[in-house]
């Protein structure tokens, strides 16, 4: 073997093994950042996780607990993504959830514009039974994509709603699971 064809060889291996511990720095900056990049909203009646490039308001706007918000995608970004979560005072008119989610179905299909409503399950886990509704609708021009999770216990409906673009679910799905997945009330 030429000593040009074992120079090649040498410098190939140099790197690929290089490209191989780049990839694995790489990698660990962004396991450390996954955990680390994130914060902590807590009030009295819930906690729950987001990215930390992500803004949460608990000024109490539409009458929310907190709303957290995506961040803006850049010029042609209209609409940012969002999670609130509300608390509805039902005074004894819907005594379970059952009801309030007949309720809500009503709401969907005559009170939000073009309201369809796709998916409406009652799901249970460790943190206990609630209902997911999936539905769309309008808002003013854009096409919107609702997953409205639902929780009744003493007299309250606790509502936990993840909001976004109908076109952009996709992109931003992985982030918006593993925020409402560390959802928990108090």
């Amino acid at each position: 073997m030429s000593i040009m064809k074992r120079m090649l060889y040498l410098i190939n291996a140099v790197l690929i093994f290089n490209l191989f511990a780049c990839a694995q720095q790489v990698e660990e900056v962004k396991k450390k950042t996954a955990k680390n990049d994130w914060e902590t909203f807590s009030d009295p009646n819930c906690e729950i996780q987001y990215p930390s490039d992500w803004e949460v308001s608990n000024s109490g706007e539409y009458g929310t607990n907190f709303i957290l918000y995506s961040p803006n995608e850049g010029p042609s970004d209209n609409f940012f993504e969002n999670i609130n979560f509300m608390i509805q005072d039902l005074q004894g008119q819907i005594k379970d959830l059952d009801a309030f989610v007949e309720v809500s179905k009503n709401q969907v299909e005559t009170i939000v514009e073009n309201g369809e409503l796709i998916t409406s399950k009652r799901e249970n886990n460790k943190k206990g039974e609630y209902h997911k509704m999936i539905y769309y609708g309008k808002q003013g021009n854009m096409n919107l994509r609702f997953e409205q999770y639902s929780w009744v216990k003493d007299d309250k409906a606790y509502l936990l709603t993840f909001t976004s673009e109908k076109d952009a679910f996709k992109r931003i799905e992985k982030v918006s699971k593993k925020i409402i997945a560390s959802f928990r009330l108090k």
